[in-house]
């Protein structure tokens, strides 16, 4: 059966993902597949996801930092999230503290990450918040032994 030029598009690229096989590590990394399931690295940046919006930036660095998949964990790219989120929320939110202290704790970070949980716990006590309060405990726990938190698959 002939293909139109254009017709059927979805179920040719379909076959196509299931059939290619990436030739080099630069090629893994941009293959359709990959993009389809880390989102976020098609080029986003502080700069171009809603960089004056401190909830959208803390979402992106807790993911980038807690992931339970390695494929989409970056340190790096959490740390600079939480960074600017940091910087735009007056350093006042204990979640955007929560998700810079998992961030230093991917990057190995410890004591930093046990510091910045400290603090975050403090500002969860004085926003009355003791659900936060109790979760970046176990969290401040994992990072004194040296370990860095890892999220739920929801």
């Amino acid at each position: 059966m002939p293909r139109a030029p254009f017709g059927n598009g979805a179920a040719r690229s379909r076959s196509t993902l299931n059939t290619r096989r990436p030739t080099s590590a630069w090629a893994t990394r941009s293959t359709p597949r990959v993009e389809r399931r880390r989102p976020w690295r098609t080029g986003a940046t502080v700069s171009n996801c809603k960089p004056n919006d401190p909830p959208a930036l803390r979402r992106v660095a807790w993911v980038l930092a807690t992931s339970p998949d390695a494929a989409i964990r970056d340190g790096g790219e959490a740390l600079a999230f939480a960074v600017r989120a940091l910087e735009l929320s007056g350093g006042q939110d204990a979640q955007v503290l929560d998700a810079l202290a998992a961030a230093y704790a991917e990057k190995g970070q410890f004591a930093n990450a046990a510091l910045t949980a400290r603090r975050a716990q403090d500002r969860a006590a004085q926003q009355n918040q003791p659900a936060l309060v109790r979760e970046i405990g176990l969290r401040l726990a994992l990072y004194e032994s040296g370990q860095p938190f890892r999220d739920r698959v929801k």
